[in-house]
């Protein structure tokens, strides 16, 4: 499989910001995250996000790292890599606590993921699944990547008996293509984005939630049996959240 010209555009155009230092020869051709959410038969609300990333090494065989976060109430499951010949690679995944500027942080922890690509060109199929065990916990989608993304969707869907509000953040600027359908008794809203450069990470930047387009999930209440539930429908109920998984 070649480079399609769409992802070596983005890289020509892009390349002094493609990514972090470590991995500079890299682009994500296509980048969809797709959120489920359901009952957990345990008087909680549950969310399952599904990413999938096509990686395109521009460099013959080069590395490919992540780092996935996750505590007490989100997990990673079902990690994988698949070669272009449909064959799964072997991912070597390093966990442990999630340490930043020398202070350990207890409630979160941090894997690191790494496997290798092939020849330049040649894309690999790099996808896991975060399970939320409390939708409480889903709160923000960026659509910027450490890398340059050719196409980046992030899709929601959700059932009829839940309240939550999408709240669009830094949109104005950027060419972003929402759609809303209906299926049955879910309600699916896609927002889509192409062409994206790398996000950028210069010491005492401005925090990416000030200018980076993101979307973030306000879960205000569900029904069940007949009942209606509160989650987080007011700032009374934001503060009485605990800070992270005790």
């Amino acid at each position: 499989m070649s480079l399609t010209d769409s992802a070596m555009d983005v890289y020509r155009l892009r390349h002094h910001t493609a990514v972090r230092a470590r991995q500079p020869l890299i682009v994500v051709e296509a980048m969809k995250m797709e959120t489920t959410i359901a009952s957990n038969y345990e008087g909680k609300v549950k969310a399952i996000v599904n990413t999938e990333i096509t990686v395109v090494p521009v460099k013959d065989f080069i590395k490919f790292s992540d780092g996935l976060f996750f505590n007490d109430e989100i997990s990673i499951d079902n990690l994988k890599a698949i070669n272009t010949k449909g064959k799964e690679v072997l991912i070597q995944k390093l966990c442990g606590s999630y340490q930043q500027d020398d202070i350990f942080h207890s409630d979160s922890r941090y894997c690191s993921v790494t496997f290798p690509l092939e020849e330049k060109g040649k894309a690999f199929a790099y996808r896991y699944e975060n399970n939320y065990r409390d939708v409480k916990y889903l709160t923000s989608f960026y659509f910027h990547h450490y890398f340059p993304v050719v196409e980046r969707v992030i899709e929601f869907n959700i059932p009829s008996w839940l309240e939550i509000d999408l709240r669009e953040f830094n949109f104005k600027n950027s060419t972003i293509e929402k759609k809303t359908a209906k299926e049955g008794d879910i309600t699916k809203i896609t927002f889509t984005i192409r062409n994206l450069p790398a996000s950028e990470s210069e010491p005492s930047s401005p925090n990416h939630a000030l200018s980076y387009p993101h979307i973030i999930c306000v879960n205000k209440a569900y029904t069940e049996n007949g009942q209606r539930k509160i989650l987080f429908e007011s700032v009374k109920d934001l503060y009485g959240f605990p800070a992270g998984p005790e």
